[in-house]
């Protein structure tokens, strides 16, 4: 999906860059939601433990137990 989308990365200019950018957002499987909403607790605890300062934030992978800053490839 990220890569997908910064392939726009000249902004979008017309209707069919537009319109790519939505298919793209609109197919996007259920399981990247999932994830997105199950990782929410874990975030907003970091927030809370920064005190909303700015972190780098990091995640765990339950499956193979590692730690990975985010935009890491794993």
């Amino acid at each position: 999906m990220g890569l997908l989308l910064r392939v726009q990365r000249p902004p979008i200019r017309n209707i069919s860059d537009l319109s790519d950018c939505l298919n793209i957002w609109y197919n996007l499987s259920p399981v990247i939601y999932q994830g997105l909403v199950a990782s929410m607790p874990r975030r907003v605890e970091a927030v809370l433990r920064a005190k909303g300062r700015i972190q780098k934030y990091v995640f765990r992978e339950e499956r193979r137990g590692t730690k990975r800053n985010k935009g890491e490839q794993g």
